[in-house]
């Protein structure tokens, strides 16, 4: 950002390509202020005369590059924040290389904190107003309409409904999740009455980073909140891969893979039917549950495809109207479509949810029929 009204997203740009290119989906925070790196405030600001304040917290003072904390009260940054927002919806709200946005910008780390700040006789400065909070959410529930953007906390503000248009992300996750301390990202979620906003909006978070090097030492985990147990209550999509910075090796690998595959969604279709009918046409019934602990948040088109006995597809994939966002954990989604006359040469029905990026990790059903016949596709034939 050099200035209020231009951008230069290159650098954004080359990391979500190389993301896309893996076939992952980023998440990512723009941050001004972390503890040991180099401020990210724009230059424009500093030479205008934005006040900024040291800080010693988190060794930040032992760096070579250490950070400082802007006058959040300075309306000239308040201002850059909103219009930075605007412009990155504007651009990469429905991209289909984001997973998710977590709001960042305020606070160490994008964490929308400061610990306790301002000490006494410490300028004000040091903290946003409320009303400023309140615009900048506000900014971008307006700026992001498809892609989800995740708070850290619900207590960063008042307004009861405007807590209920995000996600949230706990990044003490297994260390201050499960209360029993009020701030504590659990009891703040049931205090805000959004233990259910999972159902709608992703949850996310990062591994206590103090406990990353020691939480996988043993199943069930003797450091840190039962990771079991958070994830259950929590019903968090996805971690942070910080757990993974140093290598895992042996038992401590093998129990993040077990704490990372209960993450998220797992579909599964125990049943389905299909049958042509006295008017021509193919009546299809797919039952889908979901066996995981969160939703699959956004609708990629669901798509079906005759295959032949020799497992070539027939014809284009037809398309239905089936949102994968219904299928809530516990639950079974019963769903149906009318397809045109099955073609002569049919021997199979095959199932697909199309991916928007275009190498993409395909999204796999929890079938033992998943890729028999077809990779990537799920034959709904016994």
């Amino acid at each position: 950002m050099t200035d209020y009204t231009t951008f230069d997203w290159s650098k954004l740009d080359a990391q979500l390509n190389a993301i896309a290119g893996r076939g992952h989906h980023a998440i990512f925070r723009v941050y001004v202020d972390y503890p040991k790196r180099a401020t990210g405030i724009p230059q424009f600001l500093l030479d205008a005369g934005l006040a900024t304040y040291s800080y010693s917290e988190s060794n930040n003072l032992l760096s070579e590059t250490p950070s400082v904390s802007p006058d959040y009260r300075d309306q000239r940054l308040i201002k850059a924040f909103a219009n930075f927002i605007s412009a990155m919806g504007a651009r990469y709200d429905g991209d289909s290389r984001i997973g998710f946005i977590t709001a960042g910008l305020y606070g160490f780390w994008g964490e929308w904190h400061v610990l306790d700040h301002p000490k006494a006789g410490e300028p004000v400065g040091w903290t946003m107003l409320q009303s400023d909070k309140d615009l900048l959410l506000n900014t971008y529930k307006q700026a992001f309409k498809r892609t989800q953007i995740l708070l850290r906390y619900p207590n960063i503000t008042t307004d009861a409904q405007l807590k209920t248009a995000f996600g949230y992300h706990d990044d003490s996750f297994a260390y201050r999740t499960l209360g029993p301390v009020s701030w504590e990202f659990w009891p703040q979620m049931i205090s805000a009455a959004l233990t259910d906003q999972w159902k709608k909006f992703a949850i996310g978070g990062e591994i206590r980073p103090e406990i990353q090097s020691t939480v996988w030492d043993t199943w069930p985990n003797t450091v840190g909140q039962d990771v079991t147990t958070a994830i259950q209550t929590t019903h968090v999509s996805w971690l942070s891969s910080g757990t993974f910075d140093t290598p895992l090796t042996g038992t401590r690998y093998d129990n993040a893979l077990r704490a990372h595959k209960m993450l998220g969604y797992e579909l599964n279709v125990p049943a389905a039917a299909w049958a042509p009918q006295s008017d021509g046409k193919l009546h299809v019934t797919v039952k889908m549950e979901n066996r995981g602990v969160a939703p699959f948040y956004y609708n990629w088109p669901v798509v079906l495809q005759f295959a032949n006995a020799s497992g070539a597809l027939i014809g284009a994939p037809l398309s239905t109207d089936w949102k994968l966002s219904t299928v809530l954990p516990g639950t079974t989604q019963t769903f149906q479509t009318v397809l045109p006359a099955v073609p002569a040469n049919a021997k199979e029905l095959l199932l697909r949810v199309s991916t928007p990026l275009a190498n993409g990790n395909p999204l796999r059903f929890a079938n033992a029929a998943q890729d028999r016949t077809v990779n990537t596709w799920l034959s709904l034939t016994e």
